[in-house]
């Protein structure tokens, strides 16, 4: 089988706790969006994620790049990054509070990493301070600048 990387050889449960992504250990908790490496092992981005036989896998472009980053949640890819959060893609249907949540994840996982501050240019490749999911990034706390939307990581470490 092609795509799969190592989730072949996963045991199934192991493959459902890493779709439900933690949220299996607090039940009465909101599930917390994931930030994982494309080329991370434990991905399992080409598993099916649906439960009705027959249904085919959920289909979202996949990002380029060696350091490509994913957001999940509850085990379901809801973005898609490169490496310095640059380029972002939303997936279509995603409620404003979970893209919300995603950026949040996704800008502190970034500037966790760099010591410069977090500028996403581009969502779902238009210009990111003109996109529909704007206003959910800048209630995740970037500012609209002339370069894009910007985290301004340096606030955080202060």
């Amino acid at each position: 089988m092609r795509g799969l990387a190592g989730a072949q050889f996963a045991l199934p449960a192991a493959v459902e706790q890493l779709r439900a992504g933690g949220a299996a250990d607090a039940s009465d908790a909101e599930p917390t969006p994931l930030v994982l490496a494309a080329s991370d092992p434990a991905n399992v981005w080409s598993l099916r994620v649906s439960d009705e036989p027959g249904t085919p896998p959920d289909s979202f472009a996949r990002p380029r790049g060696a350091r490509a980053l994913l957001v999940l949640l509850s085990g379901r890819v809801v973005m898609t990054s490169d490496a310095s959060a640059r380029a972002v893609a939303v997936r279509s249907g995603v409620s404003p509070e979970v893209v919300e949540a995603s950026a949040r994840a996704l800008v502190r996982h970034v500037a966790a990493r760099r010591p410069r501050d977090v500028i996403v240019e581009t969502i779902n490749g238009g210009g990111a301070a003109g996109s529909p999911h704007a206003m959910a990034f800048m209630a995740a706390g970037l500012r609209i600048t002339t370069a894009g939307l910007r985290y301004y990581a340096t606030f955080e470490r202060g």
